[in-house]
């Protein structure tokens, strides 16, 4: 194969092509060593099944009747027993070398979830050393996120190195005791709160916030109704500074054999006047659909004013 210098551009896919578990045909290492398997293979030491490219956990009835299958042992078993791993593990610190019990149950609850879709993601051993402790993975990837997995539960500093003359990553979390710092997160305003910031905004830079009418006709006006439309006028006014105005009337229309709800919506913006009409079996329904209709005219018109401005 032809190679070329490291560049800016091809950096990213040079630094994988050197990688043991992902060389240039792009094919991991457990598919190389499994490519020639045809048909259904089962593994039998850990049980599982081989077809469509790819390993997948046996079923226990797979398991308790293996008809049909021809018999090998998988990458996973295999590098098991040699313990050959491309995922290498360094827990340091005093906190993390006190809590050793804690760590170990969820580096395998980690690894259980992997094995989930990924059986052969596995964990090949967890040793105590004199002053770390030493687990090594099957696979990168699972030593990558167990060391997430840890420092997110405890916190802690990780370090990550890749070796690409062997295709090994070793992973280093050092963790002294100390529990993470967790910022609260932050409360997500209402509509109703976005639109009296803007209202603040717009009165300090002397702009007044657009005037709102509700008419109702042949109907009494209800409190949801109202709270509907005064969310709806207060989030276009965080949206859509050029409204000047919004007007909104209710109106129940009969018929000679039913009736029908109606709204209508009539907005003023620079240059447009923007009119909604809807109708609706109730007037929630006809208000929602009022309302969306407006939102989408608003949209359109917001964005035309702003490249006529540009």
């Amino acid at each position: 194969m032809k190679t070329r210098g490291v560049t800016a551009k091809n950096k990213g896919g040079m630094r994988t092509l050197v990688h043991k578990g992902a060389r240039s045909q792009r094919t991991p290492e457990v598919a190389q060593r499994t490519r020639k398997l045809a048909g259904e293979t089962m593994c039998e030491r850990c049980g599982n099944v081989y077809r469509d490219k790819r390993w997948h956990e046996g079923t226990a009835g797979e398991r308790a009747w293996p008809v049909g299958f021809a018999w090998t042992v998988c990458p996973a078993c295999r590098q098991f027993e040699t313990q050959e791993f491309f995922g290498r593990i360094v827990v340091r610190g005093k906190g993390a070398l006190g809590r050793e019990d804690e760590i170990r149950t969820r580096v395998e609850n980690v690894a259980a979830r992997a094995r989930f879709t990924q059986p052969q993601r596995r964990v090949l051993s967890f040793e105590r050393l004199t002053d770390t402790l030493e687990i090594l993975t099957s696979s990168q990837k699972l030593a990558h996120r167990i060391v997430a997995s840890l420092m997110q539960a405890f916190g802690g500093h990780g370090a990550f190195a890749w070796s690409a003359q062997h295709g090994e990553l070793t992973a280093t979390w050092t963790w002294d005791g100390a529990a993470p710092k967790r910022a609260a997160p932050a409360r997500r305003l209402t509509a109703r709160e976005r639109g009296a910031v803007a209202r603040q905004k717009a009165a300090a830079v002397g702009k007044q916030p657009p005037d709102l009418g509700i008419q109702c006709r042949h109907v009494e006006l209800a409190p949801a109704w109202r709270d509907r439309i005064e969310r709806a006028a207060d989030t276009w006014a965080e949206r859509y500074p050029d409204v000047t105005r919004i007007h909104v009337t209710l109106a129940h229309a009969g018929h000679h054999r039913h009736g029908f709800e109606e709204v209508t919506v009539a907005a003023t913006v620079p240059g447009r006047r923007v009119h909604v009409a809807k109708r609706g079996e109730t007037m929630m329904v006809a208000l929602r659909e009022a309302l969306q209709a407006t939102e989408r005219e608003l949209r359109v018109a917001h964005e035309v004013r702003r490249h006529d401005l540009s």
